[in-house]
């Protein structure tokens, strides 16, 4: 048996007269979120759809076409003088700044952030509220932005506060399908792309203009998207 050599596996249980279910398993390797939602919609279509007019290969050989060296240069000027990404304080005791214009200064004096004995990652789930989320994707299509970028802009302006800078570097994950292959946005496959951000987050500016921005310096990224991270080193 060579199971291991099957990129997808479908298998469909009937459960009664007229009950079904099926079980989807693949790795994600072949497959990211997007094309996710496209197979699902061929396959409970009433119709069989037409073949998309751009497959997986056409988008490899579309980025094999491109000029990498002319991105990667674009890269290295974009992320010079960086030298990592902006991390949450932890690994050493947080000291208050000295300068009272700072948002740090104002935090309780007595307050520390320090890593935890065993290093261990603690994650926080919550969801918000329908009104919530009604407020902030009405304050989106305001100004004309995307809910992606509204919460990159949140964690940008969390990284910054936190650890107490007016520039942050952080990853973004895209969809990896670039406006100049046709037909993109119907493809198959593995896709996703992680681009760098290097945002600024001055101290007094309003939060929506911080998101514009995001919004603006993410298009630019995607366009660059095309070379690897390991070639902008």
């Amino acid at each position: 048996r060579h199971w291991f050599a099957i990129l997808a596996f479908v298998a469909l249980f009937k459960l009664g007269e007229d009950r079904f279910h099926m079980v989807l398993v693949w790795p994600h390797i072949i497959l990211d979120g997007w094309s996710l939602g496209l197979l699902l919609q061929e396959l409970f279509a009433p119709e069989v759809p037409d073949t998309p007019t751009v497959s997986f290969v056409d988008h490899v050989e579309w980025l094999e076409r491109q000029d990498g060296d002319a991105h990667v240069d674009w890269w290295r000027r974009q992320l010079a003088g960086v030298e990592s990404a902006t991390g949450l304080p932890g690994d050493a005791p947080w000291e208050r700044p000295s300068d009272a214009s700072s948002p740090g200064a104002h935090w309780p004096a007595d307050w520390k952030a320090t890593a935890q004995e065993d290093d261990e990652v603690a994650a926080l789930s919550f969801t918000l509220d329908r009104q919530t989320d009604a407020h902030l994707r009405a304050l989106a299509a305001e100004h004309r932005v995307t809910m992606n970028c509204v919460l990159q802009a949140a964690w940008a302006l969390l990284l910054s506060r936190y650890n107490d800078l007016e520039e942050v570097v952080y990853a973004a994950l895209t969809s990896g399908r670039s406006s100049g292959l046709t037909g993109a946005e119907a493809m198959v496959g593995l896709c996703i792309s992680t681009v760098p951000m290097r945002v600024a987050c001055p101290f007094d500016e309003p939060f929506m203009h911080l998101a514009t921005r995001v919004q603006s310096a993410l298009l630019e990224a995607m366009e660059h998207s095309v070379c690897s991270v390991a070639a902008m080193r």
